[in-house]
């Protein structure tokens, strides 16, 4: 409100504007300013579902692959071992 609502402020008081026609001119200016917000709010809102739902899609994708991998660094450090290479990987 207060970055809507300032430079309105900042106009009628270099207007020559009283405080209270100040106030009027918020007053007047506050109902689609609240309307404008509230879309945003809603834009944001929904913005934000749709990035939560991709995170918790990727760390599941992701979670998947670390196992995975874990699973990889394991049977190559066995078969190593096995082997007997002196490159064991440490991690």
């Amino acid at each position: 409100m207060a970055s809507i609502i300032s430079p309105i402020l900042r106009l009628a008081l270099l207007k020559g504007l009283c405080l209270v026609c100040c106030l009027q001119v918020i007053s007047k200016a506050w109902p689609d300013s609240k309307q404008s917000l509230e879309r945003l709010r809603g834009d944001l809102n929904s913005t934000l579902e749709k990035l939560q739902t991709r995170e918790k899609y990727l760390n599941e994708m992701f979670e998947g692959l670390m196992t995975r991998y874990r699973a990889s660094r394991t049977t190559l450090t066995d078969v190593q071992v096995r082997r007997g290479c002196v490159c064991v990987a440490e991690g």
